[in-house]
Formats: C-alpha cells, structure tokens, sequence
C-alpha cells in the first residue's frame, strides 16, 4: 500500500525526524473529490454558493477495481519545513492501482484563468493548467527520488498526470444548471473517458499529463 511506503520512507529519505500519517481510503466503483480550498474561497466570495454548489471537483469511476486513494497534498504538508524538500507545490490526491496510478490536481476556476490570461495587475499569468502541471511534476519527482516509493511508482505500467477542474460558473442559474445535469447523469454517468476528451503529453518518469473536466467522468 502506498500510504505505508509514505508513512515508511518519505520522512526518513529528507531527513526528518517526523513520521506523519498518510490519509487513505480504498475505492471501488464511483468517487467524488472536492476541492476544499477553492470551496473555502467560493464561500467565503459568493455567500449563497454552499446552497448551490455540490463542491465536487472531480469524479472517478475505477469500475471493478480497487483503488487506493490518498490525500497527497495533506500528507506533504507535514514536511513544509523542511529544507531538504526543493518545493512546496504539490498536487492534491494520488489514486493507485495495480498497474496504474494517477497525481491528480484538482481547481474550481473561472474559465479564463484555465489558459494563460492577463492577470488584474496587466501581468501575463501561466494559468491553472500550466501551473497545475508544475505541481504534478513536483510532485512525481519528490516521491519518485524516494528509493523504496519509486520502485513502486515506475513499476506501474500506466503513470498519469491529471489536471481535474470545474469551471466557476458566472452566475447562481449557471450553477443550477450544472447541479441539475449532474443529478441527471448520476454517478453512472457514460462520460467520456479522459483519453477521448484532451491529448496526452509526456512528462518525465514515463508520466502522461491529461486533463478532465467535471461533470465528465475518469475512467479507471
């Protein structure tokens, strides 16, 4: 299980004395993600988005297999101090299966600030998939130089970089009409599979960035 690999080896290859629990759950089936951060800004900006809002991000359909998921970016924040860890972008969940495993990134964003734009400032921003795809490879690379951890991750056949988000909608009706989809669909939703929505493109360590937008479904 990844989460021992964490709890085992991380802390002790950067070199701290902390040996932090990893929070994990395993999945089989249908699994919905919410974004806490971008919830918690949403709220805090729109005040009657929490009477709207499912606050799902991202779902997963793994199908007939068990997937280990873990809360990567929880488990990461443990070690912030820690000078021997060259980043603090990391990515938020890490999915795990028997020959695959996917470090997702999940945002709520306005769709402008997808691709590049042109930030309030007059600055050019890299935008949140540009940016999300720092935090993957940061991410992939911290655990990969893990000897024990990265044995783990290479040994999986098909390594997945996903960018998951959800477009902040303009107004309350927007919001509505996705809720509303949604519920229709359900969680059996025939969604397009990842591969048929965006192309992939090639990282480092044999990882593929792909993206997925909700309320598309991931196929496992």
């Amino acid at each position: 299980m990844m989460k021992e690999l964490l709890e085992t080896y991380f802390g002790e290859h950067y070199h701290s004395p902390k040996k932090a629990s990893a929070s994990s759950d395993l999945v089989r089936g249908g699994k919905s993600f919410a974004d806490e951060k971008a919830c918690f800004d949403c709220k805090r900006c729109t005040p009657d988005a929490e009477s709207t809002c499912d606050k799902v991000v991202f779902v997963c359909d793994t199908g007939e297999s068990e997937v280990e998921a873990v809360a990567l970016e929880d488990f990461l924040n443990n070690y912030n101090n820690l000078k021997s860890i060259p980043s603090r972008e990391k990515c938020d969940l890490l999915l795990v299966g028997d020959e695959k495993i996917v470090f997702c990134e999940m945002t709520c964003s306005k769709a402008e600030r997808i691709a590049p734009f042109k930030g309030e400032d007059g600055e050019q921003k890299i935008g949140k998939r540009n940016y999300a795809r720092k935090q993957l490879g940061n991410s992939i690379k911290l655990l990969v130089d893990v000897e024990e951890i990265g044995k783990e991750i290479l040994a999986k056949k098909d390594r997945i970089a996903l960018f998951a988000y959800r477009e902040k909608p303009e107004t309350k009706k927007d919001e509505l009409d996705t809720l509303v989809m949604t519920q229709m669909k359900g969680l059996n939703i025939v969604g397009d599979k990842v591969s048929s929505e965006t192309m992939y493109s090639d990282m480092e360590n044999g990882f593929q960035f792909a993206e997925i937008k909700y309320p598309n479904v991931y196929r496992w």
